[in-house]
């Protein structure tokens, strides 16, 4: 069985760039009620755990997809799941991340126990936002001391797809990340794709930072490459609609984007 991605795009390419005429009809700032959305043994000690999902409103950079190739600042909608382990009365927050902005949301976002990937004996959360067009998905790594976020990066490439053991991404058959179970993080397969590092990233018409901003674009998106500058300081990619340009490689990683959210005592 694979999971198919369809046609996935970032948030900020897919359901707010391309239709702003949409978009902006009707700025929307309602959030979802808090909610239980997990009741089960997260962390594998055969106690009940309970995550309940909370929301709220913070500014983000994103991309306008427009002639003038700039960024704007929007309200940027959030989820956030605080974990209450073994009946403790204090949570914890596991994750905090964007599902949308006051310009346009994802249609669907959720969090569940997924598969072991780490091989720990513990299954992982996995975390899904998506639409009709496109999705996009996050590891939760639980962890005594806080929470190690992979992501597995947005991309507009069509057919793309995630094995069922969630350890290899392909495009048309063919492999371009392989899962590091050591690490816990995608490693690009020789490094014909790369995940976009940074909001509102610049790429130029030349491998150059004085050039052309051809277009801008959001983190975590992975690009497939095209080739390299002499001195590897610049990657020339292609991105929607097949067009290419230029990022710098200070913006650009040929390993999938992580974080680390640390537990805070109380």
């Amino acid at each position: 069985m694979m999971r198919n991605f369809g046609l996935v795009l970032t948030i900020g390419l897919t359901s707010i760039g391309l239709f702003p005429a949409l978009g902006y009809a009707q700025p929307n700032l309602d959030l979802p009620k808090s909610e239980i959305v997990i009741n089960q043994d997260v962390d594998n000690n055969g106690q009940p755990d309970l995550i309940i999902s909370s929301y709220f409103i913070r500014p983000v950079w994103i991309p306008k997809y427009d002639s003038t190739n700039t960024c704007h600042r929007v309200s940027g909608k959030f989820v956030r799941y605080t974990l209450f382990a073994n009946g403790e009365k204090t949570g914890k927050v596991i994750l905090e991340k964007s599902y949308g902005t006051s310009v346009a949301s994802y249609w669907v976002h959720r969090l569940t126990l997924d598969l072991d990937i780490d091989g720990d004996g513990q299954k992982e959360l996995l975390f899904y936002t998506g639409d009709d067009t496109s999705q996009e998905m996050t590891y939760l790594f639980l962890k005594p001391d806080g929470t190690r976020v992979v992501n597995l990066g947005v991309t507009d490439l069509p057919g793309a797809q995630l094995n069922k053991m969630l350890d290899l991404q392909l495009f048309r058959g063919a492999v371009f990340a392989k899962w590091d179970k050591s690490a816990k993080l995608w490693r690009s397969q020789n490094r014909q794709y790369g995940w976009v590092l940074g909001d509102c990233v610049a790429i130029r018409e030349l491998p150059d930072a004085q050039s052309k901003i051809v277009s801008m674009i959001s983190s975590n998106e992975l690009l497939s490459v095209a080739q390299s500058s002499r001195n590897d300081d610049w990657i020339q990619v292609k991105f929607a609609y097949n067009k290419r340009g230029w990022i710098n490689a200070k913006n650009f990683s040929f390993t999938s984007p992580t974080s680390m959210i640390r537990f805070v005592n109380p």
